[in-house]
């Protein structure tokens, strides 16, 4: 069956790849997992989905995608088309993040940080994350109020 997704976060960039994380807090466990058959064929991203996610969830999904994007910079594997488009999602999201985490209704906000997320999504698809991440996540299985973007509040829906 193909995969369809349905973004209600501006934050993983999973709705447009094959990767994904697993926890389980009660055992400290974050396991990344990735196959490119888990790659969805149609991602629906409508920032009004999006419009009720608070101002603290907002900021922690916008830093995620950031950061993804910022980590496909500095990785051994970036190249011409993933560093392209990083400093395109890299750009959007530091000008309208702000702007989300003041007013969530904001939609051209809500819309430049949801094509940020979708980007980050499309660049670690390209290149990957760094070893960073990863850290992040072993901190983060431990440390359950150790924010780590969309993953604390919501997920994509697969249908």
């Amino acid at each position: 069956m193909p995969i369809v997704t349905i973004a209600t976060t501006s934050g993983t960039g999973s709705e447009i790849n094959c990767w994904g994380v697993i926890s389980n807090p009660d055992t400290n466990e974050k396991i990344g997992f990735g196959a490119p058959e888990l790659t969805p064929v149609l991602a629906i991203v409508d920032p009004e989905l999006m419009k009720t996610v608070p101002a603290k969830y907002t900021a922690y999904q916008g830093f995620d995608a950031l950061f993804h994007n910022t980590e496909v910079m500095i990785s051994n594997g970036v190249n011409i088309l993933s560093e392209a488009i990083a400093l395109s999602a890299i750009e959007n999201i530091t000008k309208y993040l702000p702007r989300a985490v003041r007013d969530g209704n904001d939609m051209e906000a809500r819309e430049h940080v949801a094509y940020g997320s979708t980007l980050a999504g499309i660049t670690m698809q390209l290149t990957s994350t760094t070893a960073e991440h990863s850290m992040e996540h072993s901190m983060s299985a431990y440390h359950h109020n150790l924010p780590h973007g969309a993953a604390d509040y919501d997920f994509p829906c697969f249908l």
